[in-house]
């Protein structure tokens, strides 16, 4: 019976990282720009949302994302999706952040990295969603780039 739940909650968990779409909103700190957040809409019950975005680092040194907050949560992290050589599919954080290297892009997509979003209350889940990236960019104080979130419905397809 745990065993169900656990696949279940992974079910969930990966629902909520459903396909992707294309938007126009784009967020910038100084020299990194977040494009294109968007997060899916809940299904009934759901309570973890997963945020996707374009990050474009335009600097001559990489950043590194290392976290996220959102007025919708404190429960906010930084996920990879990985497949292990059995071919179960895992999340977790990844060691150390997600590296963009300068002048380099780096797409937060469904089946990889992502910001991860739990505690949600379906209600809040409105656009815009409002995400903050945190990205450590060598600085004493780190880089935060907040960017408004679009809301795509469960159906939308890629």
């Amino acid at each position: 019976m745990r065993s169900i739940g656990v696949v279940l909650g992974a079910v969930i968990a990966l629902a909520a990282c459903g396909s992707d779409g294309a938007s126009s909103t784009s967020s910038t700190s100084g020299d990194v720009a977040v494009q294109d957040a968007w997060v899916r809409e809940l299904a009934a019950g759901q309570t973890t949302a997963a945020a996707y975005a374009t990050v474009v680092n335009g600097t001559d040194h990489e950043v590194t994302l290392v976290g996220a907050t959102s007025p919708l949560t404190d429960d906010v992290t930084v996920h990879e999706t990985t497949t292990g050589d059995d071919g179960t599919m895992s999340m977790g954080e990844p060691d150390g952040g997600v590296t963009i290297e300068a002048g380099a892009s780096f797409v937060l997509e469904p089946g990889g990295a992502h910001v991860m979003l739990d505690g949600v209350d379906a209600a809040d889940v409105v656009a815009p969603v409002e995400v903050t990236f945190v990205f450590d960019d060598g600085s004493e104080t780190g880089l935060d780039v907040t960017a408004d979130a679009e809301v795509r419905p469960l159906d939308d397809e890629p």
